[in-house]
């Protein structure tokens, strides 16, 4: 059975189920309001049987809001 649902934990936080994902790889966009500074994510996936992943990595997004200073 393939991947049916992702859900994402960012910043520590309850899981949550990434609405759109059709399943496949590519590219999945998330709509989650963060503010500036860093954030972390870790992902788990659901098949259509229930089955949960182990979650994934740990890994940390830098957002910076600022505009590049131009010279």
């Amino acid at each position: 059975m393939g991947v049916t649902e992702l859900w994402v934990s960012i910043d520590g936080k309850d899981y949550v189920k990434v609405d759109g994902f059709t399943g496949g790889t590519g590219i999945v966009k998330y709509d989650y309001p963060v503010t500036e500074g860093e954030h972390t994510y870790r992902f788990q996936e659901k098949d259509a049987a229930g089955n949960t992943s182990v979650a994934s990595d740990e890994f940390t997004v830098k957002f910076d809001a600022a505009k590049p200073l131009t010279v």
